[in-house]
């Protein structure tokens, strides 16, 4: 992924350490000429071994800095081994990471990690990990520079001894924070959205987008006007269907709007949705399961209709 701070360009990428199916480590570089030249590749985590660290969230910050937090492997390493972690460091203007520190010594091992800005603070969304194997969404915030311990957004209560490579999506302006996820508690796959108008200090009851077996792979982008559009991907018959719904902070919601088409593999990936210029742009890969090549798709809506023709 890359972000762009003080007039400079931070990218990460994951690289191979060993011949490990799970060794690989987070690597990241800037640039200060628009993409031309880089610095050398920096090692964002003070830990070196031969362990899985990915799962990258990057938000950039005022002074020119950018925020990372990501899933850490290290304990791995031991016999047995241990679980995965959530930890969080800020990356200079060289590309040096300081303040490395960890947020939840226990969570899920491969579900993506989300951050956002409030006005209050960061605010970090992920698949948390019980001992119980219970893994439901949860939040770590910064206050007064200060991390909270963390707190479960909704008490689904799926217990799951494996990682179904779905994590939440998280969005914020000002105090407002909205929070996206799938879960499958009970055998029910559902995505859900929950907001919050206090900075993620507390979350309201969740909206149940999809119960009719969607995949999930959700995203999330604020809206004007207290409101927000999710996109998801959902099970139809023998194929994907990406889904958008514009869903307003007092509880209402628009119409569904379905907008592109793919297979129910793993090559369908993730959406990604950005607002621009008054309209919302949404990226998904179009695959066909066959000979086919993939491609990636960009559609646009105009954010007064979020609809697609």
């Amino acid at each position: 992924s890359v972000v762009e701070s003080g007039n400079r360009l931070f990218v990460h990428w994951l690289e191979k350490t060993q011949a490990k199916p799970y060794a690989y480590h987070i690597r990241v570089a800037v640039s200060s000429t628009g993409g031309k030249t880089w610095s050398p590749a920096r090692t964002l985590h003070a830990d070196l071994s031969p362990t899985e660290h990915g799962f990258v969230a990057m938000v950039p910050d005022s002074d020119g800095t950018v925020d990372v937090a990501w899933l850490d492997g290290r304990r791995g390493d031991s016999t047995p081994p241990g679980p995965m972690a959530l930890r969080f460091a800020t990356l200079g203007p060289d590309g040096k990471a300081v303040g490395e520190t960890e947020l939840d010594r226990m969570t899920c091992d491969c579900c993506q990690v989300a951050m956002a800005r409030t006005d209050l603070g960061l605010i970090v969304a992920y698949r948390n990990r019980t001992e119980d194997e219970v893994r439901d969404i949860a939040v770590v915030r910064q206050v007064g520079g200060k991390w909270t311990e963390p707190a479960t957004v909704a008490d689904d209560g799926w217990t799951i001894k494996a990682c179904p490579v779905n994590g939440p999506s998280i969005a914020a302006r000002g105090q407002q924070v909205a929070v996206a996820w799938y879960t499958a508690a009970g055998d029910k796959p559902q995505v859900k959205v929950a907001f919050s108008m206090n900075g993620g200090a507390s979350f309201g009851r969740p909206m149940v987008i999809d119960a009719a077996k969607p995949l999930g792979r959700v995203q999330i982008v604020m809206l004007p006007k207290a409101s927000a559009a999710v996109i998801w991907l959902k099970t139809d018959e023998s194929f994907g269907d990406w889904r958008m719904r514009q869903l307003y902070f007092d509880g209402k919601g628009g119409p569904v709007s379905s907008f592109a088409t793919t297979t129910l593999g793993r090559d369908a990936g993730f959406s990604r949705a950005v607002v621009q210029d008054k309209f919302i742009y949404l990226a998904v890969t179009q695959t066909t399961g066959d000979s086919t090549p993939s491609r990636a798709r960009v559609y646009r809506a105009p954010l007064g209709r979020v609809t697609m023709p």
